[in-house]
């Protein structure tokens, strides 16, 4: 499993932070572009169990089999700052159970 946090840059795209691949597909993502930018764009947390049945994916690496990006979004602006992207190996890696508990983490300590 790999973890990256994107962060918003002028609230026009997402930069690329620390991440565990040696691949970077692109340093930084528009707005509704693959699945951290569509998560930005809809402001809501996008699950996807299958990455290479997904329309809008972005490779970032071979080995990834699901995602699920989680927005993180300013309680007083109401606007997305950042997104967590956790990647799995695994098809269906996730579900609503990791969707809750991610949510809650995102709330609760990068809000």
């Amino acid at each position: 499993m790999r973890v990256v946090i994107l962060k918003i840059i002028l609230i026009v795209q997402l930069e690329i932070g620390p991440n565990a691949s040696d691949i970077l597909a692109t340093p930084r993502i528009d707005l509704g572009k693959g699945v951290c930018g569509e998560s930005w764009e809809k402001k809501k947390t996008m699950l996807v169990k299958y990455v290479n049945e997904c329309k809008n994916y972005i490779a970032c690496d071979n080995e990834t089999q699901s995602e699920i990006v989680v927005p993180v979004i300013d309680e007083n602006s109401k606007i997305v700052t950042a997104v967590l992207d956790v990647d799995s190996t695994v098809k269906e890696g996730f579900d609503e159970v990791d969707q809750h508990y991610l949510e809650l983490i995102v709330q609760k300590y990068l809000n």
